[in-house]
């Protein structure tokens, strides 16, 4: 009579966790958890956390506008990326995520729509939210000329 060729072995179960156990395990670490808990809410307050979905939701456009922008300064790249890390870490995180959800959602309403007429875009003209979202383009834009100056 022929012998098996493949043995067959009894896997061992898995071990379960005690519900007990876990709640000692989180009690014992309820401190750690809480300052977790902290950092995460001045994450949320200060719009880091919606800058950061906003990048990770878009992460390939910015990886791909990163590359070009490294591939276009060829040997300088260097020194122009240090000089972007430094222009980053003055940016105004809140802003920025304000400007990315901003940009998102206008992009998003105007999508497949007919483009309005001049007198449409005059009228628009009157909306306070409109007048705000010009006057923090021209803020910008004051910004850009100032900063070519140096």
């Amino acid at each position: 009579m022929a012998k098996p060729t493949a043995r067959v072995e009894r896997k061992a179960e898995e071990p379960t966790l005690d519900l007990d156990t876990l709640v000692k395990q989180f009690v014992s670490r309820q401190e750690a958890f809480n300052e977790f808990m902290d950092v995460i809410q001045l994450l949320h307050e200060r719009g880091i956390l919606s800058a950061l979905k906003a990048a990770l939701e878009r992460y390939e456009d910015l990886l791909g506008v990163l590359a070009d922008w490294l591939n276009s300064m060829g040997t300088q790249s260097p020194a122009n990326l240090l000089e972007l890390v430094n222009t980053l870490t003055k940016a105004n995180i809140r802003g920025l995520s304000s400007i990315i959800s901003a940009a998102s959602k206008g992009a998003a309403t105007s999508g497949n729509k007919q483009p309005p007429s001049l007198e449409g875009l005059l009228k628009s003209l009157e909306e306070d939210d409109v007048k705000r979202g010009l006057w923090v383009v021209i803020q910008v834009l004051r910004e850009i000329g100032s900063s070519s100056l140096e």
